[in-house]
């Protein structure tokens, strides 16, 4: 009989200490795992940049047109959410050399298909391979409106930007766009 008893006590022993182990298991990954939940992620998207007139050498006022559109999104806590857009129409003093500077605090309304807006604050950058521009990043934060005091980092990929401002930017007409793929994610 004390046979048993002790062994039943030894399988509730090892049973609580497996059940310890798995909630430890839990604890240690869980943070990462919180962390790599996106609050939202369109992967998938285009951008384009009109300029008009077009962009050369020379420093002149000029109109310019943002057209980025995203989709399918992935939106957890929305998931009537599919989309999103931001339309974005200024004027600036450009040049070809101006078109490749780091640009800083620049907003841009993001509008979802639902309706709902955010407003995405951010300073942009260039990656490049080998001294070329490959994309332009988009990272800041989220200022106003859905997911507002969140990290959101878009990219644009758009073609070479180079090539196209090193054999476009001395003509008469210069360069009147580019266009590309995008991205976009918000995390908290």
């Amino acid at each position: 009989m004390d046979t048993h008893v002790a062994r039943g006590s030894y399988s509730q022993v090892t049973l609580a200490t497996l059940l310890l182990i798995i909630f430890c298991m839990g604890l240690f990954f869980a943070p990462e795992r919180a962390q790599a939940i996106n609050l939202a992620a369109c992967p998938i998207g285009t951008h384009t940049a009109n300029w008009s007139p077009g962009v050369t050498n020379t420093a002149k006022p000029t109109d310019v047109l943002t057209t980025s559109n995203w989709g399918p999104c992935v939106l957890p806590a929305f998931p009537q959410v599919v989309s999103a857009s931001s339309i974005q129409s200024f004027q600036a003093p450009l040049s070809c050399q101006s078109l490749l500077l780091q640009t800083s605090n620049v907003v841009w309304i993001i509008t979802w298909n639902d309706g709902v807006t955010s407003t995405y604050t951010f300073n942009t950058s260039f990656n490049t391979v080998g001294g070329l521009i490959t994309a332009v990043l988009g990272t800041g934060t989220i200022t106003d409106g859905r997911f507002k005091n969140a990290i959101a980092v878009s990219t644009f990929e758009l073609g070479n930007i180079q090539a196209t401002l090193n054999n476009s930017c001395s003509t008469t007409g210069g360069v009147n766009g580019v266009s590309g793929l995008s991205t976009l994610v918000i995390t908290p």
